[in-house]
């Protein structure tokens, strides 16, 4: 593939979708701390607003990353962050619990627009020299927005109002949005084949080869183990530590935001780390390794009855956790035919959304039922151990 100064374009204004993507998914988890007494929020209520974000991407992945490939992902994109602005400014105004789902459901749409079609762009303008590299720094955009979300969300929070704040953050979208429908270019000279049709088609076909790859379900329960385990650290980390430390709001919330701080330079270097480390380890074996470090950082964090056990567990979140976000999507993209890499995306998409659906939720049902934070942990500790497991078995 031929190089191409416009790629820092489109990595730039996809690492910024991606940065306001973190904020607006993960910053939740402070702001329940606010919601849930004020909305009189169950465990279960509170882990489905976490979830509920997850359906769109469960439903409509796949056909999302089918149009990327054959529409290109800059409009896709531009229309998800207009849907992440219509959540935030929901967030803002709503005085019903259901108005909250309403919200985080748009806030979902807006992430499986945003998710799939720009890493879809993005392996359009980069070679597969530098794609571990590329997808590596776009997820280090969601990591800060996660540092942003978690960390800084709970002294916002505590110094200007929810309103305001949500309805900054729903302008910013907007902004952004206006600045992917002015960059125009989808990819570098569309590959045409020697019938002078596209490379790329949205045919029933294409779909039915991905979800026959067998490699790309073993990554798919990986990422279900990976992406649901962070959906449900961001959930309740900072209740649980308001709960189990006594610790107010802005102290609870930086203390999980630690996690993302630390793991935000560790995304970017696993990118890199899996494009040097590929030749002779494959990819598998960095998501393997991250993955079943974070089987353990889970169950201390469950078990702790002191702060520095915790620490310990969120240090080792933040670390491996986002460690393998980049080379799970290079792998996902290497399983496929280049005609199909959007549709794999959202195929993998898919599955991670379902472990965000399934596992606050249940984290949230399990602490209902027992009162115990050391089983409500240990809920993901072992998904996350069985995800290790199956991803060790992969060809990638």
């Amino acid at each position: 593939m031929a190089k191409s100064r416009f790629r820092w374009v489109v990595l730039g204004l996809s690492w910024f979708s991606w940065l306001l993507l973190g904020i607006a998914l993960l910053s939740l988890g402070v702001m329940l701390v606010k919601l849930v007494p004020q909305f009189g929020l169950t465990g279960v209520q509170a882990g489905a607003l976490m979830a509920v974000s997850a359906i769109p991407a469960i439903v409509f992945a796949i056909p999302i990353g089918s149009l990327a490939d054959r529409y290109g992902g800059r409009r896709l994109g531009a229309l998800g962050l207009l849907m992440l602005m219509v959540g935030l400014i929901l967030i803002a105004i709503a005085e019903v619990f259901l108005v909250l789902i309403v919200a985080r459901l748009a806030i979902g749409i807006g992430a499986a627009l945003c998710g799939t079609p720009l890493q879809q762009w993005i392996t359009k303008w980069f070679p597969s020299t530098e794609l571990g590299f590329a997808l590596g720094f776009l997820s280090s955009g969601y990591g800060i927005g996660s540092i942003i979300g978690i960390f800084t969300m709970g002294y916002i929070l505590e110094t200007l109002d929810l309103f305001l704040v949500t309805v900054v953050l729903g302008i910013v979208c907007l902004i952004c949005m206006f600045l992917f429908l002015l960059a125009r270019q989808e990819h570098p000279l569309a590959i045409v084949k020697e019938n002078g049709t596209s490379e790329t088609s949205l045919s029933l076909r294409m779909i039915s080869k991905v979800f026959r790859t067998v490699e790309l379900w073993k990554l798919g329960i990986a990422g279900f183990a990976i992406t649901g385990i962070m959906s449900a650290y961001a959930t309740f980390a900072p209740i649980t530590f308001v709960v189990q430390f006594q610790m107010d709001i802005v102290t609870a919330s930086a203390t999980a935001g630690i996690a993302a701080i630390l793991g935000t330079p560790f995304i970017f270097a696993g990118g890199w780390l899996s494009d040097k480390l590929k030749p002779r380890f494959e990819r598998k074996t960095l998501v393997f390794v991250a993955t079943l470090i974070c089987a353990f950082a889970f169950y201390l964090i469950g078990v702790a009855t002191v702060f520095f056990i915790a620490l310990i567990g969120i240090c080792l979140i933040g670390i491996f956790n986002w460690i393998s976000s980049a080379a799970l999507s290079a792998a996902c993209t290497e399983s496929t035919e280049s005609a199909t890499v959007g549709c794999a995306l959202g195929f993998l998409a898919a599955i991670c959304s379902i472990g965000s659906l399934i596992l606050p939720l249940t984290m949230g049902l399990v602490f209902d039922m027992t009162g115990s934070w050391a089983l409500t942990w240990t809920v993901p500790a072992i998904v996350a151990f069985i995800g290790a497991i199956v991803v060790l078995f992969s060809k990638n």
